[in-house]
This record gives C-alpha cells, sequence and structure tokens, in this order.
C-alpha cells in the first residue's frame, strides 16, 4: 500500500475532505521461478481526467497507468523507464463524493510540465506519475510473500429501497431493465474475498470514502438528524491484514453517502449555497445504511 498520494492528483468536491488516496498493490507470482505473473491495482478515482468534451470511447487513465507498468513509460517512442511485464488489473475503490482528477493540476516530470485542462496529455502526465510510483514500490517497497493462501468466498445478495422517483419511473418504463423487484426495490450483491491476509470487499456503487475509512459527520443543515450510523468504518472491520475495497463491482446503484450527510433540502451543510451532486444519482437517503448493515453482517458471518 502506497498512502499519501495527494490532492494535486485526486480532488474530493464535497465535504467533508475524505480522501481515498491510498494505492493498494498486490503481486502475483510463479510457484516455480518466481516471476511476476501480475498485479492488482486498487484506487479510488473517477477515470474521467480526459473531461466532458471528449467525444471517443476512451478507458482514459488506467490505459496509460496499466501500459506503463506492462510495457514501460514512452515518450515520442523513447523508453523513459522499462516496465514490469504481466497482466496488470486495475479495479477502482470508493469514488463516492466525488474522487476526481478534474480540476487538478498534475505535474508531468518527464516534460517538465503542468496540464490542469482536461486533455489526453493531462491524463498521461497523471498515470505516468501513477506508474512511477508503482514501480518504485515494486523496487523499494518490502513486501510480504503470503504462500499457500486459504482462498475463500462470501456473497450476500440483497434489496435496496429505491427512494429516487426517477429512478423508480425509469425501471416501471424499463428504461433502467436491471434487478427491479416490484416498484419500489433494486436487487443488488456485495461479496467478500479473502487469500490469507487478505481481504477484498466488493460494494455495487461509488461509495463516499468516509463509509469505507472513517469521517462521517454530522453537519447542522442536513436533512434527517440523529446519530451516525455508518460506523466503524468497513477497513476496520474488515478481516486480514492487507484491505482491498472495490467499488462498481458486480452492480452500480449510484452514489452511496451517510445517511447523516444527505441533503437535497434548504439549508444545504457547510454553508453551501446550493445543494450538492450526489444525491440526484442516489437510490435515496437509506441506501448508505442499509449497504452499511448488509456489509457489517457480511463480515461478522
Amino acid at each position: 500500500m502506497i498512502n499519501g498520494w495527494g490532492e494535486e492528483e485526486d480532488n474530493n468536491s464535497r465535504p467533508p475532505k475524505v480522501l481515498d488516496d491510498a494505492l493498494h498493490l498486490m503481486q502475483f507470482r510463479s510457484v516455480q521461478n518466481d516471476s511476476l505473473l501480475g498485479m492488482l491495482m486498487n484506487w479510488g478515482n473517477h477515470p474521467e481526467t480526459v473531461g466532458s468534451d471528449n467525444l471517443l470511447i476512451t478507458a482514459d487513465f488506467p490505459h496509460y497507468w496499466i501500459k506503463g507498468l506492462e510495457e514501460g513509460i514512452f515518450y515520442d517512442g523513447e523508453l523513459k523507464r522499462p516496465g514490469i511485464g504481466g497482466t496488470v488489473i486495475f479495479a477502482n475503490g470508493a469514488v463516492g463524493g466525488l474522487m476526481t482528477s478534474l480540476g487538478s493540476n498534475i505535474h508531468d516530470p518527464w516534460l517538465q510540465q503542468h496540464f490542469k485542462k482536461s486533455s489526453f496529455d493531462k491524463v498521461r502526465a497523471q498515470e505516468h506519475r501513477l506508474a512511477d510510483r508503482v514501480l518504485n514500490a515494486v523496487e523499494q517497497q518490502p513486501w510480504e510473500r503470503i504462500d499457500n493462501p486459504a482462498i475463500a468466498l462470501r456473497a450476500k445478495t440483497f434489496n435496496f429501497k429505491v427512494q429516487n422517483t426517477i429512478f423508480r419511473l425509469g425501471g416501471m418504463l424499463g428504461i433502467l431493465n436491471r434487478g427491479f423487484v416490484g416498484l419500489n426495490k433494486m436487487r443488488s450483491e456485495i461479496n467478500l474475498v479473502t487469500l490469507g491476509e487478505v481481504s477484498l470487499l466488493t460494494v455495487p456503487c461509488e461509495l463516499n470514502p468516509e463509509i469505507a475509512n472513517g469521517g462521517v459527520e454530522t453537519p447542522e443543515g442536513r436533512d434527517f438528524p440523529g446519530e451516525v450510523i455508518e460506523t466503524p468504518p468497513f477497513r476496520q472491520l474488515m478481516p486480514g491484514k492487507y484491505k482491498f475495497i472495490l467499488g462498481l463491482a458486480n452492480d452500480e446503484v449510484g452514489y452511496v453517502m451517510p445517511r447523516s450527510h444527505w441533503d437535497a433540502k434548504k439549508p444545504y451543510t457547510y454553508g453551501n449555497k446550493k445543494a450538492f451532486y450526489g444525491e440526484v444519482n442516489s437510490l435515496g437517503p437509506d441506501t448508505g445504511s442499509t449497504l452499511y448493515h448488509k456489509v457489517k453482517t457480511l463480515l461478522s458471518e
């Protein structure tokens, strides 16, 4: 795990300013000769650095990040840093809140340029920086080897309550043709995979990092008074020494925030003059507490 990637490359556009900025890494190596077979990278950030003006189908930042690790970092055909080979996989993390690189200043040390405006040059600079950071970790960080890990999978299917009127209408019209149970419930799933001292929790949403890592608040102006429900955070409840939270996994039910942060009506929290982004693309104010209770039950079994 690499901590403290910093706000230069990853911003949270909604208070409280809780980031899921650690890069969680796991290598897979051959038993026969210890060669690298692949790597799992887990980081929370929307792949939207190229911006909304882009009309091309693109992988955005994971493309340069993965290619930089597998093949090396290149500029104009010149190799700046060799890669590690193998197959590299990127899994997103807790991206709600909103974790994004839009508006961030990205420095490219190879070009000695800064990029703030959305562009593919900014995407390349950002992900070559990330690839460089991971390559440093491969070479310098102490890695714990886990031989013959016990592997287990637990899964839980359940229903969310659909409180969003637009989403309910979309289900009635067949536009959202996925997992509806009646008119006001949506079927979804969570999973826990354990490999020895490693645990991987999958959540079907864009999860606010404070539910994953802690930091849920009860700000004045919130729509629902009461104590914090979503505590202790997921990582504190998860088993093992190394804990991965994979967002947008199995399913996508929109943004999931703590109930005490729900803020669709005036007065708005943190002195904001308009409603925050997120509630409009959420199933409803009970989604966070429902997910929290289901995950807590899964982890306690």
